[in-house]
């Protein structure tokens, strides 16, 4: 089901587009703020890591894994609703109204969870941190419907500066706490901050009032778009965690820790380039959608998938190179057990970027009915392979989860080619000129690192500065041989 049309006016801000240099614009800055936001979670992960120990950090990792889960339930697809609308300002205020009664709801299960565990444990700190990341879900689902209001308003910048004035709240807030000694308790205060202060400024930007009056016509059409993509991210979520909670489960807490400390340095970029891929494709997908032109769903496939891979491929790379000068310039050696997960799971990550476009262009093509049975599939998929491999440890969970990727990778190019109608000939033509750029820049990475000069500086830094020249030389390479593709784009604006 796609979201009802009507004949009411759009919100101020439109979903007009000012040419190709807008979109680009509107994805860097997105990329930034996401880069931001990485930044401050990487120094949040560090003191919090440095400062709990492998169990302790493993312990909030299981919990917050379990309170991921409940957000996506609450959320419910109300942000992909708002994005896909073509309705009136009157429709968005019902949905931002049942964001809030959706996120009130699995904020109840959650305290009542909070108050049962004092039937298992007397510990407080405990119940304090499930009733927190509660109250955090509270805020987080109409935070997310917000979200798709700024996305489709066209605030990309107020979108992107919002992001980046909470996150630096709640960097703040924890790290006061750590500092205080509250423990875990520090990295759910630091949350329930930081999400505070973008609700209100989202609120603030968007002057959207929630409207709990519903019409029956339009039920319909919500409820199943919304199921459809609630099923969806449900299953991406639980397949995501699956191989925490097998990881717990199989060897405690501290196994746990260090799992979940690779997961966490390979999610840093994959999340930095994730969220603005999904804003990217939203917006210019669905420009390409009401083109209604046959060719537009291929020009955008000829140029956001090369564009993708030559800026996933080279980071991929760098922190499967260097993943034990990452994790111990970072964590101290203590964390060195976990310099496999990271480098294995980088490989996954990168075949597990075409992914991010996948959501977006199904829904937007009228697909949104395949999402929940494709994931699943995944998910099973992900969920057996990592239960066969939880016995033999870590790293078998790890080689599982590239397994996992390489059939949705394929799954994925038959998909896209099927539903969507790409060609991937054209795709792969214009990705060929990538390949000695690549080239260079891993022959001259692996050779820098051989030299051992700035040998004697902490691990990570060192990785980052004999770096620098090889990331220099492929992206003034990239420059030469995508010259006259580059001409042609900025002429078109």
């Amino acid at each position: 089901m796609t979201p009802e049309h009507s004949g009411n006016s759009q919100p101020t801000g439109g979903t007009s587009f000012g040419g190709r240099a807008k979109l680009a614009g509107g994805a860097l800055i997105t990329a930034v703020s996401r880069a931001y936001a990485q930044l401050s979670q990487i120094v949040i992960f560090i003191f919090a890591a440095r400062t709990l120990g492998p169990e302790e950090f493993g312990f909030f990792a299981l919990v917050s894994a379990f309170a991921i889960v409940a957000l996506k339930v609450a959320e419910a697809g109300w942000s992909e609703y708002i994005m896909s609308w073509s309705g009136g300002w009157d429709g968005l205020q019902r949905v931002f109204g049942l964001s809030w009664i959706s996120g009130l709801v699995m904020t109840v299960i959650g305290i009542a969870a909070a108050a049962a565990t004092s039937l298992v444990t007397g510990n407080v700190e405990i119940q304090l941190l499930i009733a927190g990341f509660a109250i955090w879900i509270l805020l987080a689902t109409p935070s997310a419907a917000l979200n798709g209001v700024m996305i489709v308003q066209g605030r990309i910048i107020r979108f992107a500066l919002n992001g980046m004035i909470s996150e630096t709240v709640g960097l703040i807030v924890t790290l006061i706490l750590l500092a205080s000694g509250y423990g875990v308790l520090s990295l759910i205060g630091g949350r329930l901050a930081q999400q505070s202060v973008f609700l209100l400024n989202a609120a603030f930007a968007t002057r959207l009032i929630p409207d709990f009056r519903f019409r029956k016509a339009a039920l319909p059409g919500l409820v199943g778009f919304s199921l459809n993509i609630l099923a969806s991210r449900l299953i991406v979520s639980l397949r995501g965690y699956a191989a925490v909670f097998i990881v717990g489960g199989f060897f405690g807490p501290a196994a746990v820790g260090f799992y979940r400390a690779g997961e966490r340095v390979v999610g840093a970029f994959s999340e930095m380039i994730g969220e603005p891929v999904r804003v990217l494709v939203w917006k210019t997908f669905r420009s390409a959608r009401d083109a209604q032109t046959p060719e537009a769903y291929q020009n955008f496939a000829n140029i956001f998938f090369p564009t993708l891979a030559v800026i996933a491929i080279p980071g991929f790379a760098w922190i499967c190179l260097f993943a034990e000068p990452i994790i111990v310039g970072l964590l101290g050696a203590e964390w060195a057990p976990a310099a496999p997960v990271i480098a294995i799971l980088s490989v996954a990550a990168l075949l597990g970027t075409m992914g991010f476009a996948t959501e977006p262009m199904l829904s937007l093509t009228g697909n949104t009915s395949l999402l929940p049975r494709l994931f699943l599939s995944y998910a099973i998929m992900a969920i057996i392979m990592t239960l066969i491999a939880g016995p033999f440890g870590m790293i078998a969970v790890s080689v599982a989860q590239v397994v996992v990727a390489v059939i949705i990778f394929v799954v994925n190019l038959y998909v896209y080619r099927k539903k969507v109608g790409f060609a991937w000939g054209p795709v792969l033509r214009n990705i060929l000129p990538a390949v000695v750029p690549l080239a260079v820049y891993f022959v001259l990475l692996i050779g820098i690192d051989q030299l051992e000069i700035v040998a004697h500086v902490n691990l990570l830094l060192r990785a980052c500065i004999i770096s620098i020249p090889s990331f220099v030389i492929y992206t003034g390479l990239l420059a030469l041989f995508y010259r006259s593709r580059l001409r042609v784009f900025w002429r078109r604006n």
